[in-house]
């Protein structure tokens, strides 16, 4: 047999190989869609059997994240104050950092939190506070959603960890007439892979919520929305975790289902 057969042959191999492969894909995108669809149906049912309208869409993602730890990074405190404040000086450590630069002041705590303020304003925001806020967000190495101007002088971003919201990581951005005066918020830092957390289902974690209501924990009548993410929780010390959850919108309020615990908190 020829070179040039050899090649063809392996060629067409390499195309059925790809194939076969494309069409597991296929199915199994298929399948994870029919066991959305029926769980999310049986849960509508049983939801509005206990006096609890849950809305078309309201489901998103049935299969929740999983569990990470966190660690303080100061490293990554440096990178953040850096951004804000230019070439800036470390003038305090331990349970609080503290940078200083001509431009202002920046403090970080073992809880995620920290506080930039300016001595005098940063760069103007033009009337766009939130468009200035994504590109500090880049420079800050921050993950987050989309900025959010929520006044004509005021941006808000949720941080998230691979493309999921960390629900109580909100970083806020601070503009006065003339530029930035405020960046504050919490964020995770140091995250990796919890290793053999055993998580609770959206099913079970739902039908916990429908028995707090029922039991008067709450006077929810409808639930809007349902998404999958993630609450930090901090030591003193500042080792922490991302437990993975659901945030579940309805009409008395938010409230994170918490899939390590099970425990029903009103989210922050």
């Amino acid at each position: 047999m020829s070179t040039a057969k050899i090649k063809n042959l392996i060629l067409a191999a390499l195309v059925l190989i790809n194939v076969f492969f494309l069409i597991d894909v296929l199915w199994e995108k298929i399948g994870e869609a029919a066991e959305r669809r029926q769980i999310t149906e049986n849960l509508t049912a049983i939801m509005e059997k206990g006096g609890i309208e849950l809305h078309s869409g309201a489901i998103g993602e049935i299969r929740g994240p999983a569990a990470q730890s966190t660690v303080r990074d100061p490293f990554g405190e440096a990178t953040i104050a850096r951004a804000v404040l230019g070439d800036c000086e470390l003038v305090e450590s331990g349970t609080r950092a503290r940078y200083e630069s001509g431009l202002g002041e920046a403090t970080f705590n073992t809880r995620g939190e920290f506080v930039i303020t300016a001595r005098k304003e940063l760069a103007a925001s033009d009337g766009e506070p939130a468009r200035y806020a994504k590109r500090l967000l880049r420079a800050m190495k921050l993950d987050a959603s989309e900025p959010v101007a929520t006044g004509s002088n005021t941006a808000t971003a949720v941080c998230e960890y691979r493309g999921t919201a960390v629900f109580n990581c909100v970083i806020t951005f601070e503009f006065d007439g003339e530029g930035l005066v405020t960046v504050s918020g919490r964020r995770p830092s140091g995250v990796s892979e919890a290793p053999d957390v055993a998580t609770r289902d959206l099913p079970t974690l739902l039908l916990g919520f429908l028995s707090l209501v029922r039991d008067g924990g709450a006077d929810c009548t409808s639930i809007s929305s349902v998404e999958a993410g993630y609450r930090l929780s901090v030591g003193a010390f500042g080792d922490g975790s991302l437990s993975p959850g659901w945030r579940v919108e309805t009409d008395v309020g938010a409230f994170f289902l918490d899939a390590v615990t099970g425990a029903i908190e009103t989210a922050e």
